[in-house]
């Protein structure tokens, strides 16, 4: 099973640069001249989520349920992007979209709390539905708020380690229909929608940060220390993002958006990836505090992206540091990889 695991992860990481390169020539700093259906820098957000983020979470998904059947999941997206990308053709990649709530749905027949990554499921089919039809800010809207909520979902999961009841539960899941509602409701006016969801994401990110279980893990030894700092501070770029949008989304679209993506989400990211990937490529990595070099980068990044709305000249830096931080961090995940499997073999002889 594991082999599945270890051919996506590539495709994946190929996938975010690729998406990188597409928010480079979105924000004017680079220029592929590729001949496609779409230019390239429109198609960044598509790349982001559906490409790297669906790709990446439904081989979790295949790995974690054990199940070889789920791994056409992602490779049905990655084929439907690839086609949608040279073609304009979107049937697979709708078809694939569809199909990534297909691991949440054989969960929830036994685990009915498994609702609330349904709900953020249907978000990412809905986000990708909205892009092919050129429904570009509901799209984008979709797509934020379906990896919004699908973190947060695990995030829940954990948070009843520390005393989470049912009441918590049923409050999520009310606010999560209260957001697929917003998002329905974007396609008619989306910076009302946004400005009604900053609001109720922002109130609800204060609930996760006093009772995540990062609270306690924070004090404790590395690997866990790591993460733990990572997720608080991935709470607060999600509840500052938000806040932009409450105030105004038509003024902070790009700072709020950048605040989620990449403040929250590859937050996130860094927490886990000492975690879910070596569980989905099944191989050995041994934690070292290098990793907080470009944790660190990529929140002085976000922080002069936001700046940036007031001094414009320093955008350009923001961005370079933004990418850079991102591939940083996965050059120097490999490079512990390949010491952890060193020192594994080096033990064994």
């Amino acid at each position: 099973m594991h082999k599945f695991g270890r051919i996506f992860l590539p495709i994946a990481i190929i996938l975010m640069l690729l998406a990188i390169t597409a928010g480079l020539e979105r924000g004017g700093l680079h220029s592929t001249n590729l001949k496609l259906v779409h230019p390239l820098g429109n198609l960044h957000f598509l790349i982001f989520f559906a490409g790297f983020f669906g790709t990446l979470l439904s081989v979790e998904s295949a790995v974690g349920q054990g199940k070889k059947i789920l791994f056409l999941i992602p490779a049905t997206i990655i084929v439907g992007l690839i086609l949608y990308i040279a073609t304009g053709f979107w049937l697979l990649l709708v078809a694939g979209s569809l199909a990534f709530s297909i691991p949440s749905i054989i969960v929830f027949k036994t685990r009915r709390e498994y609702i609330t990554f349904l709900l953020a499921c249907f978000l990412f089919a809905l986000g990708t539905i909205l892009y092919v039809f050129d429904f570009y800010y509901p799209s984008a809207i979709a797509y934020i708020y379906f990896l919004t909520f699908y973190i947060l979902a695990e995030r829940l999961e954990l948070a009843k380690i520390v005393g989470a009841d049912k009441r918590s539960f049923r409050h999520f899941l009310s606010n999560e229909i209260i957001v697929v509602g917003l998002v329905f409701f974007s396609i008619y006016d989306a910076f009302i929608a946004l400005r009604i969801l900053g609001a109720v994401v922002f109130l609800l990110t204060f609930w996760f940060i006093s009772n995540d279980l990062a609270r306690k893990t924070i004090k404790t030894r590395e690997p866990a220390k790591y993460s733990a700092v990572a997720m608080l501070s991935g709470y607060f770029w999600l509840a500052f993002g938000n806040l932009l949008f409450l105030i105004s989304p038509s003024t902070f679209w790009g700072e709020g958006i950048h605040s989620i993506t990449l403040g929250f989400v590859f937050s996130m990211v860094f927490a886990h990836a000492p975690i879910i990937f070596p569980n989905v490529g099944k191989f050995k990595f041994i934690f070292s505090k290098i990793l907080y070099i470009p944790f660190l980068l990529l929140h002085i990044s976000i922080m002069l992206r936001v700046l940036s709305y007031l001094l414009p000249t320093i955008k350009t830096i923001s961005l370079h540091l933004n990418y850079s931080s991102i591939i940083l961090f996965f050059v120097t995940f490999f490079i512990l990889v390949v010491r952890s499997k060193a020192k594994s073999a080096k033990s064994i002889a």
